[in-house]
């Protein structure tokens, strides 16, 4: 069996990432403070993730008194949110697993 460990701070990242995702597709566009307030973190750690959304195009921002975040695609994969959170790549030389593990970096998030 193989047992899979992953940084416990990349792993709260990527969680947060969902939930930021969650809310922009739930919300719309919302302030980074209105994120931080959702989420219960400092408003510093919540556009520290959103920065990571935003360099890998997943989400856009708006500044000015009517900016926030906001989603920019329609469909998201779980491969872009692995990639912009800097999670590891799973290569096992293991065919059915790397395929499945592939598999699922090809899933869009289905929920967002």
């Amino acid at each position: 069996m193989i047992e899979l460990k992953t940084d416990p701070k990349k792993k709260l990242m990527f969680d947060r990432a969902l939930k930021i995702i969650r809310l922009l597709k739930k919300e719309g566009k919302t302030k980074g403070s209105v994120i931080a307030y959702e989420l219960g973190i400092s408003t510093g750690l919540a556009h520290l993730n959103c920065t990571r959304l935003v360099n890998a195009g997943i989400i856009g921002s708006k500044t000015h008194a009517h900016g926030g975040y906001f989603l920019t695609k329609d469909s998201i994969k779980m491969g872009q949110l692995f990639a912009a959170m800097d999670m590891p790549m799973l290569e096992t030389g293991v065919p059915k697993v790397d395929k499945a593990f592939k598999d699922y970096l090809n899933m869009e998030i289905l929920d967002v």
